[in-house]
C-alpha cells in the first residue's frame, strides 16, 4: 500500500506541475502557431506571385509540386547540356591547341631545314 500511494503522490506532484505551467506552454504554443501561420502566410505569399499559379487561383499543394518537379527537371535537363557544351569546348579547345602545337613544330623544322 506504500508503494502505491507514493506512485499516487507522484502522479498528482506532476499534474500539479502541469496545472501550474499550463499558462506557461500555452503561450508559448500560442507563439509556435503564430509563427508557423506567419511563415505559411509568407510562402504563399511568394507562390502566389509565381507564373505557375494562375491569376486569381489559390496555390494547391499537387498543382505546386508538379511545378517544382518540372523545375527540378528542367535544371537537370540544363545541366546535362551546359555539361556537353563543355565536354565540346575541351575537345574544341584541345584541338586548337594540338594545331598550335604542331604550327610551332612546324614553324620550327622549316627555320632549321632553312640554315
Amino acid at each position: 500500500m506504500l508503494m502505491s500511494t507514493n506512485n499516487m503522490d507522484a502522479a498528482r506532484d506532476i499534474l500539479v506541475d502541469g496545472i501550474k505551467n499550463l499558462p506557461q506552454n500555452k503561450q508559448l504554443l500560442e507563439n509556435e502557431l503564430e509563427a508557423a501561420k506567419s511563415e505559411i502566410q509568407s510562402w504563399h505569399s511568394s507562390i502566389q506571385n509565381e507564373p505557375c499559379v494562375p491569376a486569381g487561383a489559390t496555390p494547391e499543394p499537387k498543382m505546386l509540386l508538379d511545378y517544382l518537379q518540372a523545375l527540378k527537371s528542367s535544371e537537370e535537363s540544363l545541366r546535362e547540356h551546359a555539361k556537353k557544351k563543355e565536354a565540346a569546348f575541351i575537345v574544341t579547345f584541345a584541338k586548337r591547341e594540338q594545331e598550335i602545337a604542331e604550327l610551332k613544330t612546324s614553324s620550327a623544322q622549316k627555320v632549321g631545314s632553312s640554315e
